[in-house]
């Protein structure tokens, strides 16, 4: 027997509210959820609570299976911290058969804030996760990079650590999956894409561009 409680005063239970409402509106969607996901991309992001993956990229539920954490490190294999992140990647590409592998990282990140300023001190769940990310970045002077450039270098680095990961190396040799290395500006809504040669392009649209084309932009 199911119980209804007056909810208490809470915005995020007025917003399930309305969620209610949709969910009734569209059932035939949301049942087709309950059976089986089919995303079409496995995204490594930010836990930043302004950066909301299925918002930037407006995929609808199911479209997108997302790992989050602090700054959007993505450990190497060998690392026993990237356990999350290796099973997330395991269950994405040989369970669920995503096409598309994403790390994005993004513009005015406190994490990679913290990292610039050497303030990672291995007193804390936060320290130590943190110096996986300050270690990605060992062979840059970070305090002399630009914070628009330094965010393209981590994101870099994290997207070779995914590489590295035998299951990818596998995917991709098979022509499964492509790999992208992105960053989100959120004073425009933008995402810059890296391309092959490990420089990143701003994706933009144009009025004379029929809906859903994009270019890149330098």
């Amino acid at each position: 027997m199911t119980t209804t409680l007056r909810p208490p005063a809470s915005k995020l239970l007025q917003g399930n509210l309305r969620f209610q409402k949709w969910f009734q509106e569209d059932r035939e969607t949301f049942a087709k959820l309950v059976s089986k996901q089919e995303p079409r991309a496995f995204y490594v992001g930010c836990s930043d609570s302004r950066v909301v993956p299925n918002f930037i990229l407006d995929a609808a539920p199911g479209e997108v299976f997302v790992a989050r954490n602090v700054g959007g490190i993505v450990p190497p294999p060998h690392d026993p911290l990237g356990m999350s992140i290796g099973a997330a990647l395991e269950f994405a590409v040989d369970s669920l058969g995503v096409q598309e592998i994403i790390v994005c990282g993004h513009d005015d990140c406190g994490a990679l804030k913290a990292i610039a300023a050497g303030k990672v001190e291995l007193k804390s769940n936060l320290g130590y996760w943190l110096k996986r990310g300050a270690e990605s970045l060992r062979d840059l002077d970070v305090k002399t990079i630009a914070p628009r450039k330094l965010v393209e270098k981590f994101v870099e680095a994290q997207y070779h650590h995914l590489l590295e990961f035998e299951l990818v190396q596998r995917a991709l040799a098979e022509g499964r999956i492509t790999v992208h290395g992105w960053v989100y500006d959120g004073s425009t809504g933008r995402i810059r894409a890296m391309s092959p040669d490990g420089i990143f392009h701003e994706v933009i649209g144009t009025d004379d561009q029929p809906p859903g084309k994009i270019i890149a932009a330098e």
